[in-house]
């Protein structure tokens, strides 16, 4: 897999980096990016900053305190195993050192890989390990922990899913239409979605 990284910091020690690693062909029409953002910062300093609004995310987390809100909402402590659905409005987070594994969910892929609407996670988070439609991957913490490299941990996490597809759900091509016309840029209005899909 290739690796893309960014990173940045003030002069206070705290540095922020994070590396993007695509995912399999297999995986493409499912899941965004596979990434993982390491917090370095002096015991005690929170770092606050803002997500832009974007698809579904499942993340592992470990280190200090970390907190989150969207919507203005104000933040609550994120569990270890954060499901975050789609949102709408930028994400608050407060975060102190820390790691965290993450991948992206496209909207097929949530149809793929979760036996549950994406609507009823809309603009919030829960915790993955005991929420009964994502508890199954919750195990992913401790094996993201013992890899032996980031890299081997981010194919672990492809693999996890790549490995799921032959026993999930068939697509439906109406979310694969769906998906192309939102983000299609000549769309410009809910009436054009609406023509453009064949719905009122």
């Amino acid at each position: 897999m290739t690796v893309g990284e960014s990173a940045s910091g003030p002069e206070s020690g705290v540095r922020v980096a994070t590396r993007f690693f695509p995912v399999s062909a297999a995986l493409a029409p499912y899941c965004s990016i596979i990434y993982l953002t390491g917090v370095e910062a002096p015991t005690g300093v929170q770092n606050e900053d803002y997500l832009h609004p974007e698809w579904a995310n499942l993340r592992f987390i470990e280190g200090e305190f970390s907190a989150a809100a969207v919507a203005g909402e104000a933040p609550q402590p994120t569990p270890p195993f954060v499901v975050a659905g789609p949102t709408s409005r930028a994400t608050h987070f407060i975060v102190g050192p820390m790691r965290a594994w993450g991948i992206g969910f496209l909207p097929a892929g949530w149809a793929k890989f979760f036996a549950v609407p994406a609507e009823d996670f809309t603009d919030r988070f829960v915790d993955g390990a005991r929420h009964p439609a994502f508890a199954a991957h919750a195990g992913l913490a401790a094996k993201l922990r013992s890899a032996n490299d980031v890299e081997g941990a981010a194919r672990l996490l492809d693999d996890h899913f790549a490995n799921r597809l032959a026993a999930a759900p068939r697509d439906d091509p109406a979310i694969f239409a769906a998906h192309a016309a939102l983000v299609d840029g000549e769309l410009t209005s809910g009436a054009d979605l609406g023509a453009k899909l064949g719905l009122s």
